[in-house]
């Protein structure tokens, strides 16, 4: 066997792997649930944002709440955001409270800017708290490389979270 010819044959072995390491996430969208317990009183303001597996802040994806004055009291986002958000890039992904024991709804692109959230890269956190409530900033979601879905419970507030990659 002539060594173009087995350079040939590796080229094709590896093909498969690299392809796969590196599988396009452009049109595609991360569509998920959140599940809110049962409560009383205050309904629990919700914060999910992107930071990648080092733990750096990427963006807020979205706020289920649009009570701004209280935005300073989700402590773990307010941290890590402060420095690299505008107040007017929460504006454009604020939404309604879910309401105890209801469920909200949220889809994102897998492909944000230089971001693919399938690349194996990438966690989803998740913090939620209410007036004179708790306070739950650990529901962190890993997506490992080619990451096709999955429900995701959590003790706090949002009790589940199903994400669907479509």
């Amino acid at each position: 066997m002539t060594l173009r010819m087995k350079t040939f044959l590796m080229v094709l072995v590896a093909l498969p792997l690299f392809s796969s390491l590196y599988a396009d996430s452009t049109g595609k969208t991360l569509d998920m649930t959140f599940s809110v317990r049962n409560g009383t009183g205050d309904d629990p303001m919700i914060v999910v944002w992107l930071e990648n597996d080092s733990g750096e802040f990427i963006k807020t994806l979205h706020m289920f709440s649009k009570a701004k004055e209280y935005y300073k009291d989700m402590l773990g986002w307010l941290f890590k955001s402060k420095s690299k958000e505008k107040p007017a890039d929460i504006d454009a992904v604020t939404g309604a409270t879910i309401r105890w024991n209801k469920t909200g709804t949220l889809s994102v692109p897998a492909q944000i800017g230089s971001h693919d959230l399938l690349s194996g890269s990438y966690v989803l956190r998740i913090e939620s708290r209410k007036d004179k409530g708790n306070h739950y900033r650990g529901f962190k979601i890993p997506l490992p490389a080619g990451y096709a879905g999955g429900v995701h419970e959590d003790e706090g507030y949002v009790k589940s979270v199903e994400i669907k990659v479509n």
